[in-house]
């Protein structure tokens, strides 16, 4: 289990699961989308990510096969 936080670009489509109604539903995330992991939940092997405006659970091996981190430039 690693420690992930950022914001990653997906490399192919991906499973997402979203909890957030009255039920539980899985869609695919589309390969490009950009998802932002805050680090600070998780469900054993499920982490959070933010994608388009919902909170949604991925499996963290999913996004480190499957995405790549997005780097932000420096500003100032």
């Amino acid at each position: 289990m690693l420690y992930m936080q950022g914001t990653f670009r997906l490399d192919r489509p991906t499973v997402a699961i979203d909890r957030n109604g009255p039920e539980t539903s899985c869609f695919q995330v589309p390969q490009g989308a950009l998802v932002v992991i805050d680090g600070f939940h998780r469900e054993g092997n499920l982490v959070e990510v933010f994608y388009a405006g919902r909170r949604l659970l991925m499996f963290e091996n999913d996004i480190r096969e499957r995405a790549q981190p997005v780097h932000r430039a420096a500003t100032g």
